[in-house]
């Protein structure tokens, strides 16, 4: 669970940290997910007789405390379950109701796995296999008081891969209301994620949109809105 959902931290073990290594180190983690931490160790050597010891010092650790508040939101206890969000939607955010069943519905007949977040209020982190790339969360769904049940689409996970990102925005942008259009995510190099309440679309475009997603990034040769067959990964 924690490999499917990135939450891992990314140690740089060095015999010298550098002002290029910790600007490096500041950029990993500011364009990581939360759940990703990245800090570096400098090993230094000191002799003594016959004694020889390594004397550790790091660099990255107060960001990574920081990353992690941020991805826990505040919340100690366990993971927010995919019925939490559901039952916090029916209570909070009922017109949103509708298009929320179609998206979870979509997702889990397409290959996503929906694994529960720790925010301070219930939010669900849906990954997918992409071939040659790995594990990616193009669309994530959270809850927030006051605003409801939102879908976020989330460009900037393919900025590695620019052609892949750029027909992710295609198919995106062309299947939901978005606020932003196409040649508005290519300005921004692929850096945005929109959110859209789901109280604001149809269950017809939710659906529409998740299996756009699936044809783009799982099988980029299939024509848009056609499904592939997928494996579900949660059954591995």
């Amino acid at each position: 669970m924690n490999l499917a959902e990135a939450r891992f931290r990314i140690v740089l073990a060095v015999d010298a940290i550098n002002d290029d290594l910790r600007r490096i180190v500041e950029y990993l983690n500011a364009v990581t997910v939360p759940a990703t931490s990245v800090v570096t160790v400098e090993y230094v050597r000191y002799l003594h007789g016959e004694v020889e010891v390594l004397a550790p010092r790091s660099y990255g650790e107060e960001l990574a405390a920081v990353k992690a508040k941020q991805d826990s939101g505040g919340r100690t206890g366990p993971q927010w379950s995919v019925d939490d969000f559901v039952a916090w939607t029916y209570d909070n955010d009922p017109a949103a109701v509708p298009a929320l069943a179609a998206c979870l519905e979509a997702m889990r007949g397409s290959g996503f796995a929906l694994n529960g977040g720790r925010a301070v209020t219930p939010s669900i982190n849906t990954s997918i296999q992409v071939p040659g790339v790995g594990v990616k969360w193009p669309l994530l769904i959270y809850t927030k008081e006051g605003r409801g049940a939102e879908l976020e689409v989330r460009f900037g996970d393919f900025r590695s891969t620019p052609e892949l990102a750029d027909r992710f925005a295609v198919a995106a942008t062309a299947s939901l209301v978005l606020g932003m259009t196409v040649d508005a995510v290519r300005l921004a190099d692929y850096r945005k994620r929109p959110r859209v309440p789901l109280r604001d679309v149809t269950p017809e475009q939710v659906t529409t949109l998740v299996r756009d997603v699936v044809a783009t990034l799982v099988a980029p040769a299939a024509a848009s809105g056609c499904v592939p067959e997928v494996v579900d990964s949660r059954s591995s």
